[in-house]
């Protein structure tokens, strides 16, 4: 099996925030809520990433 370069993080959120990730990932499992912040986090990456095309003026509409 691949090996994956990964490392552990711990992250301090509010209850509510909690709630939100857990009704996000569909149960309480660690796992998935780490996977579902990594969602978040790429989502937002793309965000970043396509205002930044958008205002050099090379973003593409399709």
């Amino acid at each position: 099996m691949d090996q994956k370069n990964l490392r552990r993080a711990s992250v301090l959120v509010t209850a509510q925030t909690l709630h939100h990730l857990r009704k996000m990932a569909g149960s309480d499992n660690p796992r998935d809520l780490g996977r579902e912040l990594d969602k978040m986090m790429i989502t937002e990456r793309r965000k970043k990433a396509w205002k930044k095309r958008e205002s050099a003026g090379t973003a593409v509409r399709r």
